[in-house]
């Protein structure tokens, strides 16, 4: 049994762990349990009290956010009896959740709950996006030279860091167009370059491998690019770098 808070609002649930690990995807059994755990945890963190289900688009808006979210997530979600989550595509084998936030605690947004609003799904997606620009900051990111390459480093703490690479663009649009890598190596962290060239491949893809081996919230190695203003969806390989 796992169990959070005391008194009314308390969760718990009583989980089946063999049917869990037998639904969980193949892939990095490091990152796939965290995923599983962080599905596990997303369900309990909103209070039993929690009136959340009758929150309104327009009640969400202003505390609702995207996170990214990694194979294993949603059995963990199921695992614990939640319903299944509102996904957008993101990059890779990433999605985008949503979460609201409650006065004390979280709801993770269900696809049910979008759907009852009859709202476009694009509508959820700009007013969470909105809410992590505005969470981000300005150039709140730490800059370290690497072998003569510029790695930037996003790591604010809201839990929205791996979901900011969706943001790349308006960190300076500038080089957003010129092109831009980038990976998410733990849920906390967002690295990325301003350049897309041989070295700033080789040189992020170490850094990457870094941060993820040590990371306590491991999400994925894979590396990302951004040119001309858009994103390419699927992981690039050095043999990427001067495709056009």
């Amino acid at each position: 049994m796992v169990s959070l808070r005391t008194g009314p609002q308390k969760q718990q649930v009583v989980l089946d762990l063999p049917s869990l690990l037998s639904a969980l995807p193949a892939g990095d059994e490091r990152a796939v349990a965290h995923n599983a755990a962080r599905g596990i945890m997303a369900v309990l963190n909103e209070p039993k009290n929690s009136d959340g289900s009758q929150w309104s688009f327009i009640d969400c808006t202003p505390v609702i956010a995207p996170c990214a979210e990694g194979p294993g997530f949603v059995e963990g979600v199921a695992a614990a009896g939640g319903s299944a989550p509102f996904f957008q595509p993101y990059v890779g084998d990433l999605r985008l959740a949503y979460y609201i936030d409650l006065d004390d605690g979280q709801r993770l947004l269900p696809a049910a709950q979008v759907e009852a609003w009859g709202v476009h799904p694009e509508r959820v997606q700009k007013a969470g996006m909105s809410i992590l620009f505005h969470r981000s900051g300005y150039e709140r990111w730490e800059n370290q030279l690497v072998d003569g390459v510029l790695i930037r480093r996003l790591a604010i703490g809201d839990g929205g860091d791996a979901a900011r690479g969706s943001l790349l663009e308006l960190y300076d649009y500038s080089k957003a167009r010129a092109g831009r890598l980038f990976a998410m190596p733990s849920q906390g962290t967002l690295v990325f370059t301003d350049v897309v060239s041989d070295d700033a491949f080789s040189v992020l893809q170490r850094v990457v491998r870094g941060a993820y081996d040590k990371a306590r919230e491991p999400l994925s190695t894979d590396i990302f690019m951004i040119r001309d203003g858009k994103f390419r969806t699927d992981p690039v390989a050095a043999t990427d770098i001067h495709a056009q």
